[in-house]
């Protein structure tokens, strides 16, 4: 039953009660009723939660006060509910400060978590990267080993064929120097050793 006596506990746990509900439930009592609006759906409702949070806090904390500034007459009245109440609101409080203690946490261990991935996503692509340089070094030491094959299989026939090109050629000269012979021969009047000695029909014209 409402009376005069007990106004200041029933108005802290009043504030207390709507204030827990919601932000938007204790800003209707300040400022009046408004007309709901279409929410963003990309907006975040993290800071409306840290305002309920907050604000619920602060009725907690008016509502001990409440409490306390009732008096001794209403202490001694309630008894052992008052003792109850002030356990029941210091519980709350606690829990209060343990759930934001652990909402930051929360928070730390995603940041972490996610660091941790993009870590490991960056090792996976250098891992990747190195994986492609061993393939391309394994190629280019197989490539070079055959080549190597090939320079040593072709070296002998290189030597053949310089050797059959040179014979060739001692050939060539041989076959041209008795033939400079013959015709050197043909016009020779004597057989003396100095000049060409030859005479032909084109020399005794001139004469």
């Amino acid at each position: 039953m409402l009376d005069g006596s007990n106004y200041g506990l029933w108005k802290s746990r009043m504030r207390s009660i709507i204030r827990g509900i919601d932000a938007m439930a204790w800003k209707s009592v300040k400022t009046g009723w408004s007309e709901p609006k279409a929410k963003d759906e990309n907006e975040e409702d993290s800071d409306e939660e840290e305002l309920a949070n907050f604000v619920s806090f602060i009725g907690i904390t008016e509502f001990v006060e409440g409490v306390t500034d009732t008096g001794d007459d209403q202490s001694s009245a309630d008894g052992d509910d008052g003792i109850g109440y002030q356990e029941l609101c210091q519980t709350v409080v606690q829990i209060g400060k343990e759930n934001l203690c652990l909402k930051k946490e929360k928070s730390w261990l995603e940041d972490t978590v996610i660091n941790l991935r993009k870590e490991l996503d960056d090792e996976r692509k250098k891992g990747a990267n190195t994986s492609d340089l061993k393939n391309e070094n394994e190629r280019l030491v197989i490539q070079i080993e055959v080549l190597e094959k090939q320079v040593k299989g072709e070296g002998p026939i290189i030597g053949l064929k310089c050797q059959a090109g040179t014979s060739l050629q001692g050939c060539q000269n041989a076959h041209w120097s008795k033939e400079l012979d013959k015709i050197l021969i043909l016009g020779r009047q004597d057989q003396t050793s100095r000049g060409l000695g030859y005479a032909g029909y084109y020399l005794k014209d001139w004469c």
